[in-house]
């Protein structure tokens, strides 16, 4: 039986270790960023009340948030948007031949 921690499966699993994170740290720091200039804008003092300068409140509030949402659609909604022409796509012959 070949063992299963080959060189090349070692060299995946330290690529996703490595480069995995870079995204999920840059999409944070955006976020915090983002926030704290529109609190700046707004003339208030951004997120700063959970954590360290507010570190934990952009992933912890946040992810707690989307999580606890639902997904509530009325029954009467129409599914192609709020737009007029947004509505399924209907061709001039779709009924039939006009009478």
């Amino acid at each position: 039986m070949k063992p299963v921690l080959t060189p090349t499966v070692l060299t995946y699993v330290k690529v996703v270790l490595l480069v995995a994170p870079v995204p999920a740290i840059v999409g944070f720091v955006i976020v915090l960023a983002e926030r704290r200039f529109m609190g700046f804008m707004q003339v208030r003092l951004g997120p700063n009340r959970v954590g360290p300068k507010g570190t934990l409140q952009g992933p912890g509030a946040t992810s707690s948030k989307l999580v606890t949402k639902e997904d509530i659609t009325p029954a009467q909604a129409r599914e192609g948007g709020a737009l007029p022409g947004a509505g399924p796509r209907r061709h001039p012959g779709a009924d039939g031949p006009r009478a």
